[in-house]
């Protein structure tokens, strides 16, 4: 009766540990929209299952796959073609390519955006930045932005991925760079100021000569001393804003 009993035994717990790994495990795998799933196949190569419910032998395991696109935004320093470091804000948006699914998962793993996409990102990244300048950089933001994006798809199409598009979101520059781009902008606003005040001056002689020339002729023909008086506020006026703006050009260019 006891060797009855543990033969009994014996032969329950093995199928009880293979009810309990098929239901955990399988035998009967879904797939969400937006997913798709990779199963080693026995006769070689990967069997590739789109969104439903699928029935897998329970030894064998299912590698769900999300090939939705997706975005994530990172941050990183990167140093320019002097050597000067910068800080540099991007996002990108990315999927598996999904025919070519089963050579990612065969030679990448369900790790590619740790092992593949975030460091040949940060790579190409680094490598074009380091080819400008720090100056350049806020300038030629999109045509270095469309660099990095020719250069990234094109790798990480190599290793299948697709590569939707980068956006750089932020360029912070090294201090000293940034006051030099300050002072380059003020010196810019004095330039276009002075050439404002030049404009306004000669304007203002332009119109003075009118006045004084009125006057002539107004002395000639006899007109009112009303008249003669206003004309002659309107060029004492005229050359008092001539002084105010001669001044100030000076002050401009002490």
């Amino acid at each position: 009766m006891k060797i009855r009993n543990i033969l009994l035994i014996l032969l329950i717990l093995p199928l009880l540990g293979f009810s309990q790994y098929v239901k955990k495990s399988g035998p009967i795998v879904q797939i969400l929209p937006g997913q798709v799933g990779v199963k080693h196949s026995s006769s070689g190569g990967y069997i590739i299952y789109k969104e439903g419910s699928h029935f897998i032998n329970p030894f064998h395991t299912m590698h769900v796959y999300d090939i939705k696109i997706q975005e994530l935004s990172e941050k990183m320093d990167v140093l320019d073609a002097n050597g000067l470091q910068s800080t540099v804000g991007y996002s990108f948006r990315y999927a598996p390519l999904v025919n070519e699914i089963g050579n990612l998962h065969d030679e990448i793993g369900r790790d590619y955006l740790e092992s593949i996409i975030k460091p040949e990102i940060r790579s190409v990244t680094r490598a074009v930045i380091g080819e400008y300048p720090a100056q350049e950089l806020v300038f030629k933001r999109r045509e270095i932005q469309e660099e990095i994006n020719e250069k990234a798809t094109r790798s990480l199409g190599e290793r299948h991925i697709n590569l939707d598009i980068i956006f750089i979101t932020d360029i912070v520059l090294p201090q000293q760079i940034q006051d030099k781009l300050e002072r380059k902008a003020m010196a810019e606003q004095e330039v276009k100021r002075k050439y404002m005040i030049i404009e306004e001056l000669e304007k203002l002689r332009s119109e003075l000569l009118i006045y004084k020339n009125e006057l002539k002729d107004c002395k000639q023909n006899n007109c009112l001393d009303s008249t003669i008086k206003g004309i002659e506020q309107k060029i004492e006026n005229q050359l008092e804003a001539i002084s105010s703006m001669e001044k100030l050009l000076y002050n401009l260019n002490e």
